[in-house]
């Protein structure tokens, strides 16, 4: 499935890193926050600091307009042992330990005039599982999907071969799961893309974000890969 793009690709894209330094390219672990469908809210069951019921709490689930309600409510306290404003809400995410591709570089030194937090925030794109190692399609994906994926039809995933290093034989970058990471949560490399490769992604974002696909090389590619598999499907 993956082999027509390695070849029309040019070669493995992702390599082993000898290297710690995190910089675009290398490909670490994280815990990263699943968007939720529902905000589950943590709510205290009293804004008064002196009361014991201001240490206990239920969950609230809201939708995106009852939660911009509830945020703007000018009657809504702050509560301090939660460390909110009164703007403010405490949200429970589900975390889960992924792989990320990192995009950017942190901010250096020599850039001034931005808060201390700044500096320490690179912008990452998850990592999927599309194939197991063994070759299996994950239970979860549509084999028609991954067909797709991997033909570079969609504009919000990008392919990516990995076997043994990504301990998997098809992994999909989410382009539209793109989000800021603080260094110090990332885990050393344990692998990087290669210079081409991480050429086409940045490409592949230019295009997932413009609708505009400069490269000659990577549009040839996908026309040869869509029209393949219209030749597999009707046959």
């Amino acid at each position: 499935m993956d082999q027509n793009l390695r070849t029309l690709l040019e070669g493995e894209p992702v390599e082993v890193c000898n290297n710690a330094t995190i910089k675009p390219g290398v490909i670490c672990s994280t815990i990263i926050p699943q968007i939720p469908n529902i905000f589950p809210i943590i709510e205290p069951l009293s804004c008064d600091t002196s009361s014991p019921n201001s240490r206990k709490y239920s969950i609230l689930s809201m939708d995106y307009r009852p939660l911009v309600s509830y945020l703007t409510n000018p009657d809504k306290p702050p509560h301090f042992e939660l460390g909110v404003r009164s703007d403010e809400a405490v949200v429970a995410y589900k975390v889960k330990i992924r792989t990320v591709l990192v995009l950017t570089h942190k901010l250096s030194e020599e850039d001034r005039g931005f808060p201390s937090h700044f500096k320490n925030c690179i912008l990452c794109a998850p990592l999927y599982t599309l194939v197991e190692k063994d070759g299996r399609i994950k239970p979860s994906y549509n084999p028609l999907a991954v067909q797709n994926i991997v033909a570079l039809k969609y504009r919000r995933v990008f392919p990516l071969p990995g076997y043994s290093l990504l301990n998997s034989q098809i992994s999909a970058l989410r382009l539209d799961q793109v989000q800021p990471v603080r260094v110090k949560y990332l885990s050393k490399p344990i692998a990087k893309v290669g210079d081409k490769w991480l050429g086409f992604i940045r490409e592949w974002i230019h295009f997932y974000g413009t609708g505009k696909l400069r490269n000659k090389y990577l549009r040839d590619a996908r026309e040869y890969l869509l029209d393949l598999m219209k030749e597999n499907s009707s046959q």
